[in-house]
């Protein structure tokens, strides 16, 4: 199965680095685990498959992408609800995900003050 990946690596790399460096937790998921998405929080994939897709207001689902870590899911989720009225959901689609999980406020305030972000 192909995988289909929207940051670039390098990009990830970065991320995952300064996320490291501020000891930010990792969040370790089992396999079809769905994420409850806090829309205060932003979810960095470091290692593992996910699903995205978007849950419609009929409640059906229709899959976006499969994402492989490292990638920053929550950016994924913000741009396609911005503008439908529709629910994100993110699946665990490994038998386990590893995920960095941050406050939108604290991410936004790291990207805006290092430019390699």
């Amino acid at each position: 199965m192909k995988m289909i990946t929207g940051v670039s690596k390098m990009c990830c790399d970065g991320v995952i680095q300064c996320l490291e460096k501020e000891k930010v937790s990792i969040l370790i998921k089992d396999r079809h685990t769905c994420l409850d998405l806090n829309d205060s929080n932003m979810y960095v994939l470091k290692k593992g498959i996910v699903k995205v897709s978007l849950i419609m207001q009929d409640e059906r689902e229709f899959n976006i992408t499969y994402l492989q870590g490292p990638d920053v899911v929550s950016l994924y989720c913000d741009c396609l609800t911005q503008f439908r009225d529709c629910h994100p959901k993110i699946r665990i689609e490994s038998e386990q995900a590893e995920l960095y999980c941050i406050s939108k406020e604290k991410f936004y305030k790291r990207v805006k003050e290092d430019a390699n972000l």
